[in-house]
């Protein structure tokens, strides 16, 4: 057994193209920015730089989209919309709607803002590591560049609220809100299990009150509970199949398409899919879904509320594959 699990993040022989047009689209956004604007936009590219994410209202790194020029605002979607599926660029573009919808019912307006939300690109694009992040309340993405060896995607979030607020396209050409499928299908899980395959599944009573592998988190989940895929009926494995493919499917196809054949190549009896708090969609409820380069989780924190979050726990913010160029550049010497 290899000492490091096959990384599920995209590998460069799939992914070569769209990380040039990650390249360029990237450098074109700088160049169109003014000095200033340039020096917080631009970081280092250092461990405690690039693991600096979070979900939740704040002054984050970057440049934020109220601080840009209309084609800056322009240059700086159409790098978000390089890593996106139109599925995945519907449903950002929806977290910001949603954004302003919180923004007409808050007092403080500066809180709930939709274009505090940034972007940050961590070392120069080229042909060294570098990653780059879009972030703002509800919403982080997470791309790292290790040329010659692959892109990482994770971690990979999206939060709806109001959940019931909006609707965007839904990539199957239809209308969904932001978290919808994701909801649904999970549903589909539950209500397909018999009732053994249920107790097994079952974790807890109760919804925890938010997702464990939150910022400075993301290791916390180190062995997956639940019920194995390998341990289900045909039904409800195929929704969990459909699951996985729909977090998948947030992403451009040439990152998705070779994430989901890694994955079954890998395996999917071993993923485990885990549920905690009510089985119907009225009440709390959070699902998981683990195994070793696959981590998704999903909680309904509030009636109209909800948070999904994606990692791959073999490769952190693409530490593995970042080691492997250093191995391969070193080959190289």
């Amino acid at each position: 057994m290899p000492p490091h699990p096959t990384p599920v993040g995209a590998p460069w022989e799939s992914c070569a193209t769209i990380a040039a047009l990650m390249t360029r689209s990237a450098l074109a956004l700088i160049d169109l920015l003014d000095p200033a604007q340039r020096g917080v936009t631009l970081l280092p590219f250092t461990a405690d730089g690039h693991r600096d994410w979070d979900y939740r209202p704040r002054t984050r790194p970057g440049l934020p989209l109220r601080a840009m020029r209309e084609d800056q605002r322009t240059a700086c979607w159409h790098l978000v919309d390089t890593a996106l599926s139109a599925a995945g660029a519907a449903k950002a573009r929806g977290v910001l709607a949603l954004e302003a919808k919180l923004q007409e019912r808050a007092r403080d307006k500066a809180y709930r803002d939709p274009l505090n939300y940034a972007v940050a690109v961590y070392g120069l694009p080229g042909e060294v590591p570098w990653a780059w992040r879009f972030e703002g309340h509800h919403v982080s993405l997470t791309l790292t560049l290790a040329p010659g060896v692959g892109i990482a995607v994770t971690p990979h979030f999206f939060g709806a609220n109001p959940f019931s607020g909006l609707v965007v396209a839904d990539g199957h050409g239809g209308l969904e809100r932001v978290l919808e499928r994701e909801s649904a299908l999970a549903f589909a899980v539950v209500g397909g299990l018999n009732a053994n395959e249920l107790s097994r599944a079952l974790i807890a009573p109760e919804a925890p009150p938010d997702f464990l592998t939150g910022p400075g988190r993301e290791d916390s989940l180190r062995t997956p509970v639940g019920l194995p895929l390998g341990a289900m009926g045909d039904g409800p494995r195929l929704m969990v199949e459909r699951l996985v493919d729909t977090f998948f499917g947030h992403l451009a196809p040439d990152l998705a398409l070779p994430l989901g054949r890694r994955l079954r190549q890998a395996g999917l009896d071993g993923l485990h899919f885990a549920w905690a708090g009510g089985t119907t969609p009225d009440r709390l409820h959070y699902y998981r879904i683990h195994g070793p380069t696959l981590l998704v989780e999903y909680d309904r924190t509030e009636p109209d509320h909800a948070h999904s979050v994606w990692h791959d726990p073999s490769d952190h913010f693409g530490e593995d594959q970042l080691r492997r160029h250093r191995e391969l550049a070193h080959k190289h010497h």
